[in-house]
């Protein structure tokens, strides 16, 4: 957002419009003039951080649930699809530093693959299943296993 603002006050500069000074005569109505987009810019880029806040606090939440669901299972452990973080972080420089070389020997056709993950992408609103659970429907996507 910081940045949005710059870029809004220096496209007043850019203007030539001087808050300090009333430039004379209809300097302040033109100054207003100019100044009411970016006002409103302002004001969008006010309520996209507040749209933005609201989505990290439903996804904090949203995680807090699903570790409460699936606490039968320390995670990490082999049965929780849940990483143990905290050992993560002790062995990034390992996992995150390892170059992601394909294997020798192997062409994995990736160009091929991407295609075909775009066309099959094409297709996913052709699928049954529900939101949430259905009568007549035994999978649901919202379910506390094997959502989405």
């Amino acid at each position: 957002m910081g940045r949005s603002l710059g870029k809004i006050w220096r496209r007043i500069r850019r203007l030539g419009f001087d808050a300090t000074s009333d430039g004379g005569g209809g300097a302040d109505s033109a100054f207003d003039s100019q100044l009411a987009p970016l006002r409103e810019e302002a004001e969008q880029q006010r309520r996209s951080a507040e749209r933005l806040r609201l989505l990290v606090h439903g996804l904090e939440r949203e995680n807090q649930e699903l570790r409460r669901q699936f606490a039968f299972n320390d995670p990490g452990s082999f049965y929780s699809p849940l990483p143990d973080l905290r050992r993560i972080r002790e062995r990034e420089d390992r996992i995150f530093s390892v170059p992601l070389n394909p294997p020798l020997g192997i062409d994995l056709n990736l160009e091929s693959q991407l295609e075909r993950f775009e066309a099959i992408s094409r297709h996913s609103s052709l699928q049954p299943f529900p939101r949430t659970q259905r009568a007549g429907l035994r999978y649901y996507f919202e379910n506390p296993f094997y959502s989405y």
